[in-house]
């Protein structure tokens, strides 16, 4: 399932609490350097973990081989997958905004990947690879993640910390 492949535009909405988009095979977001949109809001539900045949079932990759790709999730939009790749081989950024939810067995957020909050929660161990950014949203911004986070490499961690006066509040 591409969003986004070989130079063309593209750009998917799951909107609606009885809205399910079910993919038993690859979820390709910004391919061979398209850009690729993928909005998940409203209680709409994409469910990229439902097959046990092929060993790449249930992967998700976000910003692929030259690729741009944003996979927005908010207002209680829900994401499953096995595996999500993001900017390990081109520019990918994830949005776990106010009420979204991302849940897999593991996240890799590569060089060219963000990994952003807003107030969702993520369900998954989360490996920040190479100079990946994991940011915690709008300032001040929340990010949690019900799993492991591992930093690796040169990988930045962008939060903010303060009160009203210097060194307290915190």
């Amino acid at each position: 399932f591409n969003v986004g492949r070989s130079g063309t535009r593209g750009t998917v909405t799951v909107d609606g609490a009885t809205t399910t988009l079910k993919v038993e095979d690859f979820v390709r977001i910004g391919r061979d350097g398209a850009l690729g949109t993928m909005n998940v809001q409203n209680g709409g539900t994409v469910n990229n973990n439902t097959s046990a045949n092929l060993l790449d079932d249930g992967v998700t990759r976000v910003g692929e081989n030259g690729g741009t790709g944003t996979l927005d999730i908010n207002t209680g939009g829900k994401y499953f997958a096995k595996v999500v790749a993001n900017g390990l081989t081109g520019t990918g950024t994830i949005r776990v905004a106010s009420g979204g939810n991302l849940s897999a067995t593991t996240i890799h957020n590569g060089a060219n990947g963000t990994l952003t909050g807003g107030g969702g929660s993520i369900n998954a161990t989360v490996n920040n690879m190479g100079s990946g950014t994991i940011a915690a949203g709008d300032s001040p911004g929340l990010m949690e993640i019900f799993g492991n986070l591992n930093l690796n490499g040169m990988g930045t961690v962008e939060i903010e910390l303060g009160g009203t006066v210097f060194d307290t509040g915190i």
